[in-house]
């Protein structure tokens, strides 16, 4: 295989864009999903949420959730992952590293503001995704 062919491929399959909006979208829709069934608090990190991070079509949804009951933790979340094309990580707040804790207050979040109209804001804190 020839550099350009190699190239081409990369750019194809490793950094090509991916459409962050369709992402955000249906992070949330499963945030309201979660809510609906006993999530407290949705917070998005990573990618998605981080308009100075690249976006592409490997990238996924991160969701640091709390307060869902660990028993429906596995079945609530397999019902989230069908909620969208894309991958999905669902990560219980309960159950998060120290170092996952300090990146959710360092990230960019999703934030409903009081009109429950989504929008990128940076954070000084964890954000709530939904209302």
């Amino acid at each position: 295989m020839d550099r350009s062919a190699l190239l081409d491929h990369l750019r194809a399959t490793h950094f090509e864009s991916g459409d962050r909006g369709l992402a955000l979208s249906a992070a949330r829709r499963i945030a309201r999903f979660l809510k609906r069934n006993g999530a407290r608090r949705v917070i998005g990190i990573g990618s998605t949420f981080d308009p100075w991070r690249p976006f592409t079509h490997r990238s996924d949804i991160d969701l640091v959730v709390e307060g869902i009951d660990p028993r429906r933790f596995y079945s609530v979340s397999a019902h989230a992952a069908a909620m969208t094309d894309s991958r999905l990580d669902l990560i219980p707040a309960e159950s998060a590293t120290p170092a996952l804790r300090r990146g959710v207050g360092r990230s960019v979040h999703l934030q409903a503001d009081g009109g429950g109209v989504p929008g990128i804001r940076p954070a000084v804190g964890p954000h709530r995704f939904g209302t």
